[in-house]
């Protein structure tokens, strides 16, 4: 009896640990349910009526069950659509008949599966009374599920089905929420299709860049065809590897507007010029000072002439009258000659 009562308190514990777990993932997801085989009245739709505990009559049956030794055993939901899955719970029948619920296996798929396998999300475990699977920060994508379990003489019984919805981070969506999507918005989780695309990313999904040579918004516009091999950065068009001639990066770095390429001179054409403009220097000084030492020859030869064209002292009678100048002497030479001829 203790040990009877200790399994039911772990059972419930256990429940109310899931559900606090479950409804933090998301919002319940619901389908159409389908079964392999059935028991009196414990149809596939009884795996999501609400009730949790096992009671079954003639009349009235509160869970799902296999008919007895009928193989394969399984049961499916059908969400209509494909779904970001972030757990599973299904609550089997416990006390007696508790083997009915125990070895249970889980699959998911985008398909149905009814006898098939699709990708397998929990092992059988005979230990266990239904099954927990919590997919915590990797939801997964899919439209059906399906609960399977073996044995030849055993009935599978399911008291209910709970499955939780769950939201990708943002910018990411997909199976296991690993696809990277570059929208102005958060994508849609299933498809990753976005309303608008970040500068650079391609729709619809945007997690494909730009093909070479177009960029901004949706690609739309064309790199520069002045580009060095035509490719620019996918938001911006900046050209990645600068310029053709004729165009300057460092002006215009998408390479769109046209400019007179300046040439820049060589190291030896620079020492060059430097070379001819200090000689040209030298040369202009030595024609300054030629001419300065040309004009002080002149004006030193200039003196000597001066001096030689001097008259020299002559012995002047005294008339008793200022020097006058050179016709003093022409005067006196005329007085002696008149002297000289009335003497005579």
């Amino acid at each position: 009896m203790c040990e009877e009562l200790k399994r039911v308190i772990v059972f419930l514990i256990l429940n109310i640990f899931t559900n606090v777990l479950v409804l933090a993932t998301g919002n319940q997801v619901k389908g159409s349910a389908n079964q392999s085989s059935q028991y009196r009245t414990c149809s596939a739709e009884k795996a999501f009526d609400g009730e949790t505990i096992f009671h079954e009559s003639e009349s009235r049956c509160t869970c799902s069950a296999t008919a007895v030794r009928q193989i394969p055993r399984w049961w499916e939901m059908n969400f209509g659509s494909k779904h970001l899955i972030g757990s599973i719970k299904v609550i089997g029948r416990d006390g007696f008949g508790r083997e009915q619920s125990q070895s249970l296996a889980a699959y998911i798929s985008n398909d149905t599966m009814e006898t098939n396998s699709g990708t397998v999300v929990h092992l059988p475990d005979s230990n266990t009374i239904g099954l927990i699977v919590q997919f915590n920060h990797a939801p997964r994508v899919a439209q059906y599920i399906n609960i399977k379990k073996d044995g030849a003489n055993d009935v599978m019984t399911i008291c209910e089905v709970e499955v939780f919805g769950a939201k990708c981070p943002s910018g990411y969506f997909g199976d296991m929420c690993v696809r990277r999507c570059h929208c102005k918005n958060q994508c849609e989780v299933i498809s990753g299709h976005c309303t608008e695309c970040e500068p650079g990313w391609k729709p619809p999904t945007c997690e494909t860049e730009c093909p070479t040579g177009r960029y901004g918004d949706y690609c739309s516009r064309n790199c520069s065809q002045h580009c060095i091999a035509e490719e620019c950065h996918r938001v911006n068009g900046m050209c990645n590897h600068g310029c053709k001639p004729g165009y300057n990066f460092q002006i215009d770095p998408k390479c769109e507007t046209h400019y007179k390429e300046e040439r820049m001179f060589t190291v030896y054409e620079v020492a060059g010029v430097a070379g001819v403009s200090v000689a040209g220097c030298l040369l202009l000084l030595g024609l300054v000072f030629a001419c300065i030492l040309g004009y002080r020859r002149y004006k030193s030869a200039s003196k000597e002439r001066d001096t030689t064209n001097v008259i020299p002292d002559i012995d002047y009678v005294n008339t008793g009258r200022a020097y006058e100048g050179p016709n003093e002497v022409q005067l006196q030479n005329s007085d002696e000659h008149i002297y000289q001829t009335i003497q005579n």
